[in-house]
């Protein structure tokens, strides 16, 4: 006779006719003692935690690239550039808004630049990517520009 878990034995006292929805145990890890220390593989657990933020090296394209559905010309002239450079303003505004490293959270901000452009959904891939990493562009100089105003004001106040 099979063991039924606690979870299916609820399940089907309350109801004889229910069939689906049985939660699953976590795996257990079974060690050969005998095979001295073995590593442990905490990849996954890394993959979900920053799942954007491994997303390139994972899948060797940004998720940009894969939420434009436009995968199998990626790396095609300066395309790549351009998509790299607003992958990795985004990257760089998930860590400073410190948003959780999501799906969610980078096409949140990918949405927000379009807004701000005013770009058209209807244009075509290569339109959209040139006009935000104009508007992503303009933005890293800015940022830069303040930087080196602080970096100034710092100094001339400690003289």
């Amino acid at each position: 006779m099979t063991e039924i878990t606690p979870t299916e034995q609820l399940s089907t006292t309350s109801n004889p006719n229910f069939v689906g929805n049985i939660i699953p145990e976590a795996p257990t890890t079974i060690l050969d003692k005998s095979s001295g220390p073995q590593k442990i593989d905490t990849t996954i657990s890394i993959a979900r935690e920053g799942e954007i933020e491994l997303y390139s090296e994972k899948f060797g394209r940004p998720f940009l690239i894969t939420h434009l559905n436009i995968a199998d010309i990626y790396g095609k002239g300066e395309f790549k550039s351009e998509a790299d450079a607003i992958d990795n303003y985004i990257q760089s505004e998930i860590k400073t808004k410190e948003y959780q490293p999501t799906k969610n959270s980078y096409l949140k901000i990918f949405n927000e630049l379009m807004q701000k452009m005013n770009v058209d959904p209807l244009l075509n891939y290569d339109q959209k990517l040139s006009r935000v990493h104009t508007y992503v562009s303009i933005l890293n100089k800015q940022k830069e520009l303040d930087a080196r105003k602080r970096a100034l004001e710092y100094v001339s106040s400690r003289q």
